[in-house]
């Protein structure tokens, strides 16, 4: 079920969704660990719960333009090697416009703001090209999902991330900082 409001999508899912996306976060952890290590984050129940959240929107956004009746790629489940491992967008829609699907959960957003988290050394930050663009999410639940829209790469301004521990690798978009005018439920 999908509730639109003004200014977001609040989208619903059935509960096997959320299972099914834990169990893609434990098989796919082993071959991410070395790799959280390596941006300072250490804590294996954290890492799969954000594994699992990411996935939830992927498949949260999925169903919200299925039902609006935009093709839309199917979330990729397929467990990669380290070394296979790529920024490539989460989603393509039919007009070839790659969707990168970002997440916070709704207790880290009360806790930081509301915001989302980039590798500095992904190409989207460092190089974007026209068609790709970010969908923002909030995971409110295991089975809700809040959609604010997205925005074109190139219209996206980062900033530096509050957690000193994390700024060396990474940076962040603050939705209070965000050109709102930019931000669309409909990427075009």
């Amino acid at each position: 079920m999908i509730i639109m409001e003004r200014s977001h999508a609040v989208i619903r899912l059935d509960p096997h969704i959320w299972t099914k996306c834990q169990a893609f976060a434990t098989s796919v952890i082993g071959s991410n660990l070395d790799k959280y290590e390596s941006r300072g984050q250490e804590n294996f129940y954290l890492i799969k719960e954000q594994i699992s959240q990411g996935k939830l929107a992927e498949f949260a956004l999925a169903y919200f333009f299925d039902v609006l009746g935009i093709p839309c790629s199917p979330p990729d489940c397929r467990i990669y090697s380290t070394r296979n491992k790529s920024f490539d967008s989460d989603l393509v829609l039919d007009n070839a416009t790659r969707l990168h699907v970002k997440s916070i959960t709704k207790q880290s957003a009360e806790r930081f703001g509301l915001s989302w988290i980039f590798q500095k050394e992904d190409p989207l930050v460092m190089e974007p090209e026209p068609m790709d663009w970010v969908a923002l999410t909030t995971i409110v639940s295991p089975t809700t999902v809040k959609y604010y829209g997205s925005i074109a790469a190139e219209n996206i301004e980062y900033a530096e991330l509050k957690k000193a521990i994390l700024r060396k690798t990474k940076c962040a978009i603050y939705f209070d900082s965000l050109d709102k005018e930019h931000l669309n439920l409909l990427p075009c």
